[in-house]
């Protein structure tokens, strides 16, 4: 047996322990990738608070971008892997050929959007050092969009087939690329901001020629060839990966408009204290990413397998698991709020401490129900939900939106909106995956499959039958 159908059979027969497996290998891979996020902050917040603020505004941008191969390459994770439940490796790698067809098709979209959709939502900002720092970090990003799409397709194609060490090191061997370059780009070479994000670039890029060299290798199931594809193969992959994608990009264009609000309502400094207390917030993201990214394709393997019981008895697992790590990160967060909050100020930025201090203390409170929101949406995948989440996640997006818009007058209503309209995402979330869990149906997936003309074929059964 190889070690592909080793990896396999053992997401079937194993799942828990393929959850736990999984969870430590890619939370030790986004550890080294938050760590890394969490430098360039830091050196970024010791250029100037105007460049904190600058960075702050694009990272939605940068985020709205990334959610194109995030979410792309999870429609393509649910499909491969639901095939490969079924030992169907041809219709596994049409779908993989499906999601590289896509990513290079929305890249140019992207390149467009990044520039002249920056340039517009700024034009009325009166702060004409943020536009200039904001535009750039934005450069740079704009360029690398499309290894930036295609970065998180190749990561999930190695997800699918449960290769999680092979992932782990295609993701890390971009963060000491990123680490190195930022502040020789930043300080030695004198590119400001502008070098920070040209270092996220060619990161990616690192990773993506080498999952790419590991696929073609033949190690594993899937092997993805550039071709046209079907319209059925399209639809699936978009009906799975079009909902997170919109997501993504309604998450960061709605803290993009929302960090416009606040520049234009509060100031920069509201901007920067928002932008760095839910920096470290987002730092504790790995565990709900982790969590999620373990249980996406073991769910789904299941679900191909008709391993119903199993798949949602895998679900409670990871829902268990995150509520206990999201309790620990509560309270380490609750006891060192000051020490953390000094990572991040210095001399020019100081009179930001006590205001850092309410805010990371109040989205401290919030993170659980934030990292349930993030859980939720890859469990609705699996559920073949998303599409309902999508328009949910856009209303309550729009709602904190309209929120701070009307009454965001001074930090303390900043924060107080933010954290309540967070942990009400996280409840709704979890009440959609409740109800569709009970209701998952699996008859009704594979006649969904049929009528798009791209129903696998059982291998798994007639094998065991003949």
């Amino acid at each position: 047996m190889s070690n592909s159908d080793a990896t396999l059979n053992g997401m079937l027969d194993h799942p828990r322990k393929s959850i736990v497996h999984m969870f430590l290998m890619v939370s030790l891979t986004f550890i080294v990738i938050k760590v890394n996020g969490f430098l360039d902050t830091f050196w970024i917040a010791n250029v100037s608070a105007e460049a904190v603020s600058a960075v702050s505004l694009v990272t939605p941008i940068y985020s709205i971008v990334a959610a194109l191969g995030i979410g792309i390459g999870t429609g393509a994770c649910v499909c491969i892997a639901y095939r490969l439940g079924k030992f169907d490796y041809k219709s596994a790698n049409e779908m993989a050929g499906t999601a590289v067809y896509l990513g290079l098709v929305v890249a140019i979209p992207a390149i467009l959007f990044l520039i002249f959709g920056t340039e517009l939502l700024l034009s009325d900002t009166d702060e004409a050092e943020i536009r200039s720092l904001t535009m750039d970090y934005v450069i740079p990003l704009a360029i690398g969009s499309p290894i930036l799409i295609m970065t998180g397709i190749a990561i999930n194609f190695l997800k699918a087939t449960g290769a999680i060490k092979a992932m782990t090191a295609c993701s890390l061997i971009s963060v000491p690329v990123n680490a190195v370059l930022t502040p020789i780009f930043v300080y030695v070479m004198g590119w400001g901001i502008s070098g920070a994000s040209a270092a996220t670039v060619l990161g990616s890029l690192t990773s993506v020629i080498i999952a790419f060299i590991l696929l073609e290798s033949g190690r594993y199931h899937i092997k993805p060839k550039l071709s046209k594809p079907t319209l059925a193969h399209i639809r699936e992959v978009l009906g799975l990966g079009g909902p997170k994608t919109l997501e993504e990009f309604l998450g960061g264009l709605t803290i993009l408009v929302q960090n416009i609000i606040l520049l234009d309502k509060l100031g920069g400094d509201a901007v920067a204290i928002h932008g760095i207390a839910f920096t470290v917030i987002y730092l504790f993201t790995i565990l709900s990413d982790s969590v999620g990214a373990a249980t996406l394709p073991v769910c789904s393997v299941a679900a191909g397998a008709r391993r119903i019981a199993s798949m949602k008895s895998t679900m409670v697992f990871s829902t268990l698991l995150l509520i206990g790590l999201s309790a620990i990160a509560v309270i380490f967060l609750e006891v060192f709020t000051p020490q953390v909050v000094q990572l991040f100020t210095n001399s020019d930025t100081r009179e930001l401490e006590t205001d850092l201090i309410m805010a990371l203390g109040s989205y401290t409170l919030m993170m659980p129900f934030y990292l349930l929101s993030r859980l939720a949406s890859p469990l609705l995948q699996v559920l073949r939900k998303a599409y309902i989440w999508a328009p949910i996640f856009l209303v309550l997006s729009n709602l904190q939106v309209v929120l701070l818009f009307f009454f965001a007058t001074d930090i303390e209503s900043m924060i107080a909106i933010v954290a309540f309209s967070t942990s009400l995402l996280g409840i709704v979330g979890y009440i959609l995956v409740g109800y569709f869990s009970r209701t998952y149906n699996p008859n009704a997936i594979d006649e969904m499959i049929a009528k798009g003309k791209g129903v696998p074929s059982n291998i798994r059964a007639e094998k065991e039958g003949s």
